[in-house]
């Protein structure tokens, strides 16, 4: 239970590498019911083989499966009820290790929840580990950074999750390979974070001011 990009589906390949199983992930959010088809048909399909291959299920952006009950008010909510509680009988039933993963807890049905046998909260990075993932994520690369690039402003300023700068990672480092010799320059991470923040990085209430920061740096 987290924000995006706080290591919730990074933590189940983790789980399938030490425990030497295969992790099948299931994105309830982009394939929705209609991923069921003929509902049962396809739920027995999907349990009865990773029964047989062990492996682990992880269920991602499940939030229709986890929500309430009361806001489904589509006219198809009857039938998708139904096919809510048998995939949870069957994940219930499940012999192996079946994980799911949600981004917004407040919207979790308390029947839902208490079938968890555990549950564990991803918090988003606080400043001092956004540095350690800042520092990380750009430790070893062959580009050089730019000397302006600060770090440390970046992890303080910018509330970004570990998601959000492996993005601004990948975005600096497209724009390094076309100079020569390769080079991260400020300007390319200040792009990148902006782009996260176009797309969904929210601020937080206790970042600084333009005014006191001297800049959009």
């Amino acid at each position: 239970m987290a924000p995006p990009g706080t290591g919730k589906t990074l933590t189940a390949c983790l789980l399938g590498k030490v425990s030497g199983r295969e992790v099948c992930r299931v994105d309830l959010l982009k394939a929705g019911l209609k991923y069921f088809g003929d509902a049962e048909k396809n739920i027995d399909e999907l349990f009865d083989r990773a029964r047989l291959q062990n492996w682990i299920l992880f269920f991602d952006d499940a939030d229709v499966l986890v929500g309430k009950r009361t806001e489904r008010r589509d006219s198809n909510d009857r039938m998708a009820d139904l096919q809510i509680a048998y995939l949870w009988q069957r994940i219930e039933d499940y012999p192996g290790l079946a994980i799911v993963a949600t981004n917004a807890q407040s919207h979790m049905d308390d029947a839902f929840a208490r079938r968890f046998q555990s549950a564990i909260k991803f918090r988003v990075p606080d400043a001092e580990d956004r540095l350690r993932l800042w520092e990380d994520n750009f430790r070893d690369k062959p580009f050089k950074l730019a000397s302006d690039i600060d770090l440390p402003r970046l992890a303080r300023d910018y509330p970004l999750t570990g998601g959000n700068i492996a993005n601004v990672l990948r975005f600096a480092c497209l724009q390094a390979v076309k100079r020569d010799p390769p080079a991260i320059d400020k300007s390319d991470l200040v792009e990148a974070v902006r782009r996260e923040f176009r797309n969904g990085a929210k601020p937080a209430s206790n970042r600084p001011s333009r005014r006191k920061r001297g800049g959009k740096t």
